[in-house]
């Protein structure tokens, strides 16, 4: 008897099984060959508090402005595995192997097995979604609960007589889990709750408000973590939504490609006869899916950004439910193979153009920490000057097995320039390493450490994180291109002088690779007391600015970068919210009216090759 039910589970669950064996596989080898991001090791270094007062203060309400849980089941999972990329990421795939298996469960109970398996064949082969699910963030436990949620609320629509306590007691465990798994889950579940308690029967509305009800008192502890959370900013750091950020998510899913989004949407509105929203479990999720879409847009246009492609996985199964839940294939071999397809399609552009399996999309700490031992191990740690930038020098210690620490606490301090001059001219050593992964670092930085080493004899590049060996000697792998060159002395007393202007559009046909821009002029004064060398973004006749803060402005005083022969130099590189039409103004900033005599004017672009 037990051996021909297992037969005949296998038999009618045979294809859930192979995709989420081959969902599994892919996340495998994904981990196998991703480093940790910087996320994910800020999320592992907070679970190294030992008392109950540093994990709520420190790792939770000061760590990374997302409620608890997830950084909770963290510090719980690395009591029982090791400090590898493994030990920290094999919770994330074990919370996404659950998630699949409840998405299978719904779609098959409440909609239709195949439509199933075209969204799991999705979630196995998509670039995005295998990397969003195989890292350790709070994303896959947010939608583990409201997978949760809408199982209790389905059940519920579902049957008329349906009062039973054990699916109240879903209800809460789903609400109250997403409340304190990621902020936007919060609101999903909260409009979920709504809209849920106007379609289900009046016999069960009771038993649903009390529900929401025992999960808002069992969130009030963690109020204390969210009004603190939202009183240092909130969500105020993510930049605005494009107004095609749903559109932007869709093409993302189906590995960047318009051609197979439209390819596989158009497939599916044909097949669906369009008719949508054919039964009631249907219409929750597209009501509920398209209220929340709304809100969060209306709310992220007048208030404040809180809606990025990122975070429509919370929403992406149920809209695919709601809309698609309730096609029924015909039985013939060409609509039984369209899952077997999409993997097919998916899963080779995924290896092939979105580089799933190299070292392309995290693994900075590890590729730093890789490079610079082998440095330090064929130069000699003794002959090497190593300077880091990082947020947290931890994040390097994973790797390396090392201790290492950030010289300058404060990477945002203005005086760093200053600091670091002092720093390098003091040093006796032949060689310099640099390391950055923050978003304080400064072009400036790479100039005036090459006033003392020279060459820049090796350099990688990562996203948002870059490495450096800078020498006395040996080859030089920078290319100086100046496209500006004005040799002319003259004199000026003038508080503002030496303006030149060109627009970003002329500035980006100058860049070849990765690389910075270089103002520079030579000056000669009687003391040269804070002349500054300026260059700034103006849109129109004014400077540009995002609220009050300039969108592109450099000035550097030539008593930080000025060495003996009085050069004087800027380096920056361009923001990524110019348009090619904006003009970047270059200039002498001199606020005491000092005579100045300056020459050899020059801007180019130093390119590393």
């Amino acid at each position: 008897m037990v051996k021909q039910k297992l037969s005949n589970f296998l038999t009618v669950h045979r294809s859930a099984i192979l995709l989420l064996l081959t969902s599994v596989l892919f996340r495998i080898v994904f981990i196998e060959n991703q480093g940790l991001s910087n996320d994910e090791l800020s999320a592992w270094y907070r679970t190294q508090f030992s008392d109950w007062s540093g994990f709520w203060n420190l790792a939770v309400m000061n760590g990374d402005m997302h409620p608890y849980f997830y950084q909770f089941l963290m510090t719980l999972w690395g009591k029982i595995t090791p400090a590898t990329d493994w030990g920290v990421r094999s919770l994330a795939l074990l919370i996404f192997s659950f998630n699949f298996i409840l998405i299978y469960k719904v779609a098959y109970q409440f909609f239709s097995k195949w439509i199933g398996l075209i969204l799991l064949s999705i979630y196995a082969s998509s670039t995005f979604l295998i990397v969003q699910t195989s890292t350790s963030r709070p994303y896959s436990i947010g939608l583990f609960f409201l997978l949760l949620l809408v199982y209790g609320f389905l059940q519920l629509l579902n049957n008329k007589e349906l009062v039973s306590k054990k699916w109240y007691a879903l209800l809460i465990i789903g609400f109250y889990g997403s409340m304190v798994s990621h902020y936007f889950a919060f609101i999903v579940a909260g409009v979920f709750g709504i809209v849920g308690i106007s379609m289900v029967y009046k016999s069960q509305r009771l038993g649903v408000v009390l529900s929401g009800v025992i999960a808002v008192l069992l969130f009030l502890p963690h109020w204390e973590v969210t009004h603190a959370q939202l009183n240092v900013g909130g969500l105020g750091w993510l930049d605005a939504p494009d107004i095609t950020w749903l559109f932007d998510f869709f093409v993302l899913v189906i590995n960047d490609s318009t051609f197979l989004f439209f390819l596989l949407f158009l497939g599916l509105i044909i097949l669906s006869g369009f008719k949508w929203g054919r039964n009631k479990a249907s219409l929750f999720l597209f009501r509920s899916v398209l209220i929340v879409v709304v809100l969060v847009t209306i709310l992220s246009y007048a208030f404040t950004p809180i809606v990025r492609e990122l975070v429509f996985q919370f929403l992406f199964p149920f809209l695919f439910l709601g809309l698609f839940g309730t096609i029924e294939p015909k039985e013939n071999r060409l609509f039984q193979s369209i899952p077997v397809l999409i993997v097919l399609i998916l899963g080779f552009t995924s290896i092939k153009s979105s580089k799933l399996f190299e070292r392309t999309h995290y693994g900075e700490f590890e590729q730093i920490g890789h490079h610079e031992t082998q440095w330090l191990d064929s130069l000699g740690q003794k002959n090497v000057h190593l300077i880091e930038n990082f947020n947290n020098p931890s994040y390097l210690s994973f790797y390396t097995h090392k201790k290492h620490e950030n010289k300058i606490e404060n990477w945002g301090d203005p005086n760093n320039p200053e600091i670091l001059k002092n720093e390098i001219e003091a040093s006796d050593k032949d060689y310099l390493i640099y390391n950055w992964s923050n978003n304080y670092h400064h072009s400036i930085f790479l100039e005036i450490f090459q006033q003392k080493f020279p060459k820049v004899t090796a350099a990688n590049f990562y996203f948002n994180s870059e490495q450096y060996l800078f020498s006395k000697k040996g080859k030089n792998v920078i290319e100086m291109n100046w496209f500006l060159n004005k040799k002319k002395s003259q004199i000026d007393s003038n508080e503002f002088f030496g303006q030149f202007k060109l627009t970003v559009g002329e500035l980006k046909k100058q860049i070849k690779g990765p690389g910075y821009f270089l103002f520079e002029m030579e000056l000669e004064g009687e003391k040269l007391n804070e002349v500054y060398l300026v260059a700034v973004a103006n849109r129109g006749e004014e400077m540009l600015k995002n609220g009050e803060n300039p969108v592109q402005y450099s000035a550097y005083d030539a008593r930080i970068v000025l060495k003996k022969s009085n050069r004087l130099f800027n380096a920056f590189v361009l923001s990524n919210d110019l348009l090619d039409s904006d003009v970047i103004n270059f200039y002498v900033w001199n606020p005491k009216s000092q005579k100045v005599q300056f020459k050899n004017v020059r801007i180019g672009f130093k390119a590393f090759l």
